[in-house]
């Protein structure tokens, strides 16, 4: 190839032609209108499913984000979060309001002192867990909790809107 060569296909790119990260995200861009074209629109407007922007307290950068299992049971909602690492239940926080969740935890791991010879190396290892979700309409103060292992599971009460009133 030539240094001509070169010249020109420098200048096309210059020009008009984009990078490749502006054709992945027109690529991503087209996905998400084809989903959202053929998804119901209570789907993008209710909280509980789906937000764009998140308005909670922004984590700290770096944290974990625990894999979690919600499950629908009708009056309330089973949810199970893996926290591996996680050993003490008095490292984890967590609140409640009767729209959201938040999950934090804390991986402490003690010092590792290696040996090579007249070298000593330590280290130890602190990350964090952070996960908020939105259920509507739960009730805080019924929620129960259990630590097994780095399994956190909670049971959590759907308040209740209806009622029965009886005439008298």
């Amino acid at each position: 190839m030539t240094d001509d060569e070169r010249k020109k296909i420098k200048a096309s790119r210059k020009q008009g032609s984009k990078r490749l990260s502006e054709y992945i995200d027109d690529f991503f861009d087209e996905i998400r209108e084809e989903i959202r074209s053929i998804t119901p629109n209570w789907f993008y407007n209710n909280p509980a499913f789906f937000r764009e922007e998140q308005d909670f307290d922004e984590p700290e950068k770096g944290c974990l984000c625990p894999l979690v299992d919600l499950q629908d049971l009708g009056d309330s909602y089973l949810l199970i979060a893996s926290l591996p690492g996680v050993k003490y239940k008095q490292t984890i926080k967590l609140e409640a309001d009767r729209r959201s969740l938040t999950i934090r935890a804390q991986i402490r791991n003690p010092v590792v002192i290696r040996n090579f010879g007249s070298l000593s190396h330590s280290y130890r290892t602190c990350d964090t867990f952070y996960r908020h979700l939105y259920l509507p309409d739960i009730d805080p103060e019924s929620i129960k909790v259990e630590f097994i292992e780095g399994v956190l599971e909670l049971h959590i009460q759907k308040k209740r809107t209806k009622r029965r009133i009886p005439i008298t």
